[in-house]
This record gives structure tokens, C-alpha cells and sequence, in this order.
């Protein structure tokens, strides 16, 4: 995957007849704002597990079995190359949403959630990845490779029925 745009829907804001919510994703394309320019993002997996153990017949030692998984996470980080003003005044400064571009540093009352949506493409500009996700976003510094981005925009995937991922033109 070389190129992705990502954009989001809040949660709780009416967009073309739509008020998204877990229960609720937007359809329409128009429904989401883009969020920048990206140059990098990384999916990261986490899992925890429960180690199942037993000494087999005819041995002292206790050896894992299975492992079960307990909790898992997906977390998403994008290197931004733009900022919107729901990046820079929202999740940087920690404020509300600006009105008429006045806000008020750190004064945020809630997470910012909502849907994320992402579009992957191969070097051919091929889309090979849509990803429609339920996330709560955050900017933070993340490690891309050997370089530190100080300012990523980060996405926890949160849990909704209606998650859903579409990959094409694999090969």
C-alpha cells in the first residue's frame, strides 16, 4: 500500500440526513470529511492471551496447550502532511469545535469519535483497501520505521456491528 486518504464522520452530528452513531454508519462519501494529506500509516494488532498448560503424560514439565485470546485491539497511526481544522484545533489543542475559527485551547469535554474511513492504493493508483471502522482519534507522537513523527494522527478502533473492510486487486 503506497497512497491512502482517510476521512470521518462524528459521531452525534447530522451530515446529509445521517447522524452517525455505533449503531449508524454514513454511506455516502459526502457524509465524511477528509481528513489531510497522508504520507505514512501503519495498522497495528495487539492481542492478550490466557496460556493453557499441562505436563503431558510421562513428562514433569508443564507445557502451553493453547492460548487463548482474551482482548484484542487495532490501533491506526497516519503521518499528516495537512492539517484541517478539526486536527489542528480539536484534537491538537484539545478543543472544542471552532466557531468561526475562534476557540478555546484545552477545553475539550468528550473523545472525538466517529467513523474513520480509509482508502489504501497500490503504486498503479489501484484501490486496494476501504475500510469503514468506528474509532476514537487522538494526535500523538508515533515511531514510522526509524523516523518520530511528532504529530500523528492516531485511531483506536472501537467496537460496532457495523465495522467492515473491503480488499481488492490483491496480488
Amino acid at each position: 500500500m503506497l497512497g491512502a486518504q482517510v476521512s470521518f464522520a462524528r459521531l452525534g452530528v447530522l451530515v446529509d440526513a445521517v447522524t452517525p452513531s455505533a449503531l449508524v454508519q454514513p454511506s455516502a462519501d459526502t457524509s465524511y470529511t477528509v481528513l489531510g494529506c497522508i504520507e505514512d500509516f501503519e495498522i497495528t494488532p495487539s492481542s492478550d492471551y490466557i496460556e493453557r498448560r499441562c505436563a503431558p503424560a510421562g513428562t514433569g514439565k508443564f507445557r502451553t496447550r493453547t492460548k487463548v485470546p482474551i482482548s484484542q485491539k487495532l490501533n491506526y497511526a497516519f503521518s499528516m502532511q495537512q492539517w484541517t481544522e478539526m486536527t489542528l484545533v480539536e484534537l491538537l489543542q484539545n478543543s472544542d469545535p471552532a466557531a468561526s475559527g475562534v476557540y478555546t485551547p484545552n477545553d475539550r469535554g468528550a473523545a472525538l469519535e466517529g467513523w474513520l474511513r480509509i482508502n489504501a492504493f497500490d503504486h498503479n493508483d489501484v484501490e486496494i483497501l476501504d475500510t469503514h471502522i468506528l474509532v476514537q482519534l487522538d494526535i500523538g507522537a508515533y515511531k514510522f520505521g526509524e523516523n518520530l513523527d511528532p504529530y500523528a494522527l492516531t485511531a483506536e478502533l472501537l467496537y460496532s456491528s457495523l465495522n467492515d473492510g473491503t480488499a481488492t486487486n490483491l496480488t
